[in-house]
Order: structure tokens, then C-alpha cells, then sequence
């Protein structure tokens, strides 16, 4: 069983790895929508209603995205300083 400072790190980083993971999917998503909808060629309202009209499917692309891909990504280190964790106490124990 590993520490409690491994637990720490592994918490601070699936925080932080989805924290980083969401803002990226979020600002992508957005990105696309409006370069779809003519950014920065399309008159202001006509920029608004295309965008107003793509934000479920943007916000369930980035969604997809998050949960396909990101998660594990974001919980594979940690479950790999977890681990880290159990074999550097499991060596003090031994010493």
C-alpha cells in the first residue's frame, strides 16, 4: 500500500491532467465551430447564429473527446505513481 503522499500526487495529477485536458478539448471544439461557421468572414450576427446553432454538437464532440481519449491518459500516470508508490515502500520495508 502506498503512502499517503503518493495518493497526493496521483490526485494532484488527475486534477490537473483534467483540468488541462478539458480546457484544451473546450477551446479545440470551439475553434472548429467557428472557423465552421466563417470566422472571421461572417457578418457578427450571422457569426452568432451559426455558432448558437453548433454549440451541442461542438459540446458533445469535445465531451466524446474527453472521456474517450483524455481520461486515460490522466489516469494511466496516476495509477503509474501508484504503483511507483507501493514498490518504494514495499524496498523501505525490506531494508
Amino acid at each position: 500500500m502506498p503512502s499517503r503522499i503518493w495518493f497526493i500526487l496521483a490526485a494532484i495529477w488527475i486534477a490537473g491532467a483534467l483540468a488541462w485536458f478539458s480546457w484544451t478539448d473546450y477551446a479545440l471544439a470551439h475553434n472548429v465551430a467557428a472557423i465552421a461557421c466563417g470566422y472571421p468572414d461572417t457578418a457578427a450576427k450571422d457569426y452568432a447564429t451559426c455558432l448558437t446553432a453548433k454549440e451541442a454538437r461542438t459540446s458533445a464532440a469535445m465531451w466524446n473527446q474527453f472521456f474517450a481519449h483524455d481520461c486515460l491518459w490522466a489516469l494511466v500516470p496516476a495509477f503509474a505513481l501508484l504503483i511507483f508508490g507501493s514498490l518504494m515502500r514495499r524496498r523501505r520495508v525490506r531494508a
